[in-house]
């Protein structure tokens, strides 16, 4: 007999870091983003099959803190009057990616980029949506936490809402390591039911 199963289709890869502003930017998130781009590219997805959502984009204003790396040995010295000469400073500057370009991580970006996404994605194609970011919690509705995006948040509610502008068909598998990102599970259900089109990993 004929095997029903659907097409293996493409992986697409939609990265977000917001960073919130340029102080909580952390270096960190930028070498997330960089690991997961090596990850993807080593599994053969394509780099135009990689879109990069991070602070302001290209905009070259400072939008990302870099802290000094520690002296050896500071563990020694942690605690004392002197480890102050020593700690390391935090300075800001702009992100960049080798060969990468920045979108900004932007409500009105990201809704671009879903609307055009029939453009890109068939109907049994892969989207890995990875967050590494700052997330905060919502105490009157705890399934509707948000992520921090450049000046600006998310909700779940307001994701889910993108996310039903994919292609029918679309699989989503989300992987989410801001705070709170646990409440991004609900984005999972169309009511109280599962949709079937979505899955993900969370870190709270």
């Amino acid at each position: 007999s004929a095997d029903a199963s659907p097409p293996p289709g493409l992986t697409h890869a939609l990265l977000i870091n917001g960073g919130s502003r340029p102080e909580s930017n952390y270096q960190s998130h930028l070498h997330h983003l960089e690991g997961m781009l090596g990850l993807l590219e080593a599994r053969g997805v394509l780099r135009d099959r990689i879109s990069v959502f991070s602070a302001d984009g290209q905009d070259s204003t400072p939008d990302l803190a870099r802290r000094d790396t520690l002296p050896a040995g500071f563990w020694l010295l942690d605690g004392l009057p002197a480890a102050d000469w020593l700690k390391p400073r935090t300075e800001l500057t702009d992100s960049a990616l080798s060969g990468v370009t920045l979108r900004p991580a932007s409500k009105s970006a990201l809704r671009e980029w879903f609307e055009a996404s029939r453009q890109r994605l068939g109907p049994y194609d892969w989207l890995l949506l990875f967050v590494t970011d700052h997330g905060t919690g919502n105490p009157d509705d705890p399934d509707n936490g948000a992520i921090s995006l450049w000046h600006e948040k998310i909700t779940v509610q307001e994701l889910r809402e993108l996310l039903a502008l994919l292609p029918p068909g679309v699989r989503t598998v989300m992987l989410m390591s801001q705070c709170y990102s646990g409440s991004f599970a609900s984005a999972m259900h169309d009511g109280d039911e599962p949709s079937g089109r979505t899955c993900g990993f969370f870190s709270t």
